[in-house]
């Protein structure tokens, strides 16, 4: 199986700046929900790592650095939003003409 088949059928999508005014609002918080799901799975990795070998993940920088950064990141994101609106813009993020944000990666829920 191809692992690019999905990019075949993509829906008809729009860059934030190309939505509707009134659709601006859900891809905001379409944004938003995606960094939590991110930091969550941050979490999840790190707990893991812990139960698995807990001097390993304690002592692991990378670790604790991803952990930090998805948090703070998403924090931002929250409170700021000026700087959520230039990430969205500047990382180029892409919509459905309703508003929802779509992801690239295939092993997401809103592939076709």
């Amino acid at each position: 199986m191809n692992k690019y088949a999905h990019l075949k059928s993509l829906p008809d999508l729009c860059y934030y700046d190309e939505l509707p005014e009134e659709k601006r609002a859900l891809a905001r918080q379409g944004v938003l929900e995606d960094a939590e799901r991110s930091r969550r799975k941050s979490l999840d990795t790190a707990e893991q790592a812990w139960r698995a070998n807990l001097h390993r993940a304690v002592n692991d920088p990378a670790h604790i650095r991803r952990v930090v950064h998805n948090t703070n990141f998403e924090a931002r994101l929250k409170r700021n939003e000026s700087y959520l609106q230039q990430s969205i813009l500047g990382n180029l993020l892409m919509f459905k003409p309703n508003g929802d944000y779509y992801r690239f990666m295939p092993d997401q829920e809103n592939q076709p």
